[in-house]
């Protein structure tokens, strides 16, 4: 009984040693911005232009390695850049869009890993960019990830109808002149701002996981885009402090723990839905 109070009190006492409040604000943006975005991508199946906003990060990371810039400026540049390039390719003639979104992704990423092998790497940790440490949370990085969040709620506020409309039926809005267009480039504008600021947080490899994952775990109980939208972020702050105090209680890798989590919410809920359905 002692040993099992000792062993409590250790974790207890372990969970609060890394919990700071940077971490904790940190991870709450985190789950409701990437939610947030997430439910459009999954209406608009745009899983794969997450993941190539993803890989342009390195584009990023090489450019401010190479040329001693501010590393989050360089790849809020290379992956805003990159994503209104790929917005503008979209209706490129005899060329799929998923084909187009392999070509530049692929090729950003190709550059990427080019100039980091002519750049000095020696006094930086590549693998907090590939797969993220949220415990590594600063003054510095919560308030820009906090600033970032702003800015897609406040944008929200104009967007968000016009987001639903396009994805209901694009010509339905054209035909009576709403501009989805411009919402939708403002909606990849943000899209890219958060990835590309949230990659210490979750690494390149993994945020396109949560950029999914909450959102179609709340598509499986919703019934409207609103409670999808509300549901997401629940589904997100949960997966996201269980598997911080998961990463820290059994020493694991942070973003894959919290990836893990929502991968467990996902499913089941998905297995109570297809019993509940037969």
């Amino acid at each position: 009984m002692a040993n099992n109070e000792t062993s409590n009190r250790n974790r207890h006492h372990m969970i609060a040693e890394y919990l700071s409040i940077f971490v904790i604000i940190s991870a709450f943006v985190m789950a409701i911005s990437l939610s947030s975005l997430g439910c459009v991508v999954v209406w608009q199946k745009m899983a794969f232009f997450g993941s190539a906003l993803a890989h342009t990060t390195i584009l990023g990371i090489a450019w401010a390695l190479l040329f001693s810039y501010d590393m989050v400026l360089m790849v809020i540049t290379a992956t805003v850049l990159v994503s209104i390039l790929l917005f503008f390719t979209q209706r490129i003639p005899n060329i799929s869009y998923d084909t187009i979104l392999g070509i530049i992704s692929h090729g950003a990423l190709a550059i990427g890993l080019l100039l980091l092998s002519i750049a000095d790497v020696s006094y930086i940790n590549l693998n907090n960019y590939l797969f993220g440490d949220i415990l590594l949370s600063d003054f510095k990085s919560t308030i820009t990830v906090s600033l970032v969040m702003v800015i897609i709620m406040v944008s929200y506020i104009f967007i968000w109808k016009k987001l639903i409309l396009r994805t209901i039926d694009k010509d339905l809005a054209t035909s009576f002149n709403v501009p989805t267009d411009s919402a939708q480039f403002i909606f990849i504008i943000l899209l890219a701002l958060c990835i590309a600021v949230m990659i210490n947080i979750l690494g390149l490899l993994l945020i396109t996981s949560m950029l999914l994952l909450p959102a179609a775990s709340s598509r499986i109980v919703s019934s409207s885009p609103g409670i999808m939208l509300l549901y997401a972020m629940i589904f997100s702050i949960i997966g996201t402090f269980s598997g911080l105090v998961l990463s820290i209680i059994y020493n694991v890798p942070s973003s894959v723990a919290i990836v893990v989590c929502s991968f467990l919410i996902f499913i089941v809920l998905h297995i109570k839905y297809i019993f509940i359905r037969s």
